[in-house]
């Protein structure tokens, strides 16, 4: 919630996460985003206040050796513990590797994960962040 600007006691289920917030951030502030910087994230407000429909779609992240892609209703993770995908409509506790089943999307989504890695590491600013 936000005060004055969201319902008290609504819920959202859309994708979001807690990387992404600059834009929402930066709205709080009322200060302004680097138009050079690539910010992986969108202003969340008229979203949940029904303003208007998520952009977001996809959802990818990295952390040391873990990598996830999210992509509608599938999910790719690849770590030390093992690679999968789950499809998050019939398995949201993530416990049933459909990778077998569904090659091609695994590879989709990993390809995804793949163009969104080279995309976030042609940016700036990452310095201290790459690698994290």
């Amino acid at each position: 919630m936000v005060a004055g600007q969201t319902a008290r006691g609504k819920s959202d289920r859309r994708v979001s996460n807690r990387i992404g917030i600059a834009a929402d951030v930066r709205w709080c502030r009322r200060a302004k985003l680097d138009s050079k910087v690539k910010f992986d994230g969108f202003d969340m407000l008229p979203v949940l206040r029904g303003d208007k429909k998520s952009p977001r779609t996809e959802m990818f992240w990295q952390r040391r050796g873990d990598q996830a892609a999210r992509v509608g209703n599938w999910k790719w993770i690849s770590s030390a513990k093992g690679t999968g995908l789950y499809n998050l409509t019939s398995d949201l506790g993530e416990e049933r590797d459909v990778s077998k089943d569904h090659p091609e999307v695994a590879a989709k989504l990993k390809a995804r994960f793949e163009a969104w890695r080279k995309e976030m590491d042609a940016s700036e600013p990452r310095g201290p962040f790459r690698d994290y």
